[in-house]
């Protein structure tokens, strides 16, 4: 009987030990949302699960050259298989009002990624460069 315990102790141990822990990849993303039907936009941001704490802080986005179009860049170190996120005006004002977030996939690798958007609309470009 003792034999039959150690045996499942070791292969327990074994499975402990020798289970997969994925490696972290650094992804580069850069965000850019079309606001080019809005006036008087004071506040650009994005929001999403890779913020701390996530959903709760807003990270900045800018229109270098006041053509409507606001982007802003994030490079991450993570093992997820991608991100959920969404754009928000004036810190507070979500689009997609109860509809699905927009997600980016990722791959098991290190990647560079470009995503384009309007304001609003739920369909985005995913561009892995």
């Amino acid at each position: 009987m003792k034999w039959g315990i150690t045996i499942g102790l070791i292969c327990i141990l074994l499975a402990v030990v020798s289970s997969c822990v994925q490696e972290e990849h650094v992804k580069k993303i850069t965000f850019g949302v079309d606001l080019s039907n809005y006036d008087s936009i004071t506040e650009v941001g994005i929001r999403g699960q890779f913020t701390s704490p996530p959903w709760q802080v807003t990270i900045p986005m800018s229109d270098a050259d006041n053509d409507g179009f606001f982007e802003v860049t994030v490079e991450q170190k993570t093992a997820q298989s991608g991100v959920e996120f969404k754009f928000v005006l004036d810190n507070d004002r979500f689009e997609l009002e109860g509809k699905p977030n927009r997600r980016i996939r990722f791959n098991y690798q290190p990647e560079v990624i470009r995503y384009t958007g309007v304001f609003d609309e739920g369909k985005g470009t995913q561009e892995n460069l």
